[in-house]
C-alpha cells in the first residue's frame, strides 16, 4: 500500500519544485530497476510505492523537513529544528513515539539504512543513530566540508556506492 503524506505546510509548485519531483521519481525508478527484479540485497522483496491514500498528519508533524519508511507501515520523521525524531503510524494514523536525538537546531533530511537512520543539518553535518527503532543510542556527528553558506536541503542513500548524498540548495564546495 502506498501513502501520499501532508502536512498543512503550503506548498509552492514552482518549476524548480516540479523538476526536483521528476528527478526524486527518476532516481526511484532506476534505484529499482538494476538487479533481481524479486530480490533486494537484504533478500527481501522490493517495496513498490503507489499512492493510493492519503494521509493528514497532525499539527505536531507541521514542522518536519525529512520523511522515510521506517517499516511497512510506519514512517520516521525529523522535527525541522527541536532535534525530535516521530515515529508515525500509517495503519492507526498516530503519532506512536518519539526521540529526542540533539539540540535545537536546523535539521534539513534524514535517511533509514536498516537499523540506523542518517541526519543532515543545514551545514552539512551528519547524525547517525543507530539502533533507531527498538534501543536509540546517542547520535554520533560527523562534520564535512560544508557550511550555513551551502544551505544543504536533502540526504539520499546511496547503497550500491556505500554513501551519502547531500543536496546544497544556495552553494557548491567550489564557491
Amino acid at each position: 500500500m502506498g501513502y501520499n503524506m501532508c502536512s498543512n505546510k503550503n506548498i509552492k509548485h514552482t518549476p524548480m519544485n516540479r523538476l526536483l519531483a521528476l528527478l526524486l521519481v527518476l532516481f526511484f525508478i532506476s534505484c529499482n530497476s538494476s538487479g533481481d527484479k524479486n530480490e533486494t540485497n537484504t533478500g527481501t522483496k522490493p517495496v513498490v510505492a503507489s499512492i493510493n491514500r492519503t494521509v493528514f498528519l497532525p499539527k505536531e508533524l507541521k514542522e518536519i523537513s525529512g520523511i522515510s519508511f521506517s517499516g511497512p507501515d510506519e514512517v520516521v520523521a525529523v522535527q525541522d529544528e527541536t532535534g525530535l525524531l516521530f515515529f508515525y503510524d500509517l495503519q492507526k494514523e498516530a503519532i506512536t513515539r518519539n526521540h529526542e536525538f540533539g539540540k535545537p537546531g536546523d535539521y534539513e533530511d534524514l535517511v533509514v539504512d536498516g537499523t540506523t537512520v542518517y541526519i543532515v543539518t543545514s551545514s552539512g553535518t551528519i547524525l547517525q543513530i543507530d539502533n533507531f527503532l527498538k534501543n536509540p543510542g546517542p547520535a554520533k556527528k560527523y562534520e564535512t566540508a560544508l557550511t550555513e553558506k551551502n544551505n544543504i536541503e536533502g540526504l539520499a542513500l546511496d547503497k550500491k556506492q556505500n554513501r551519502l548524498l547531500l543536496a546544497a540548495k544556495d552553494a557548491g564546495l567550489e564557491d
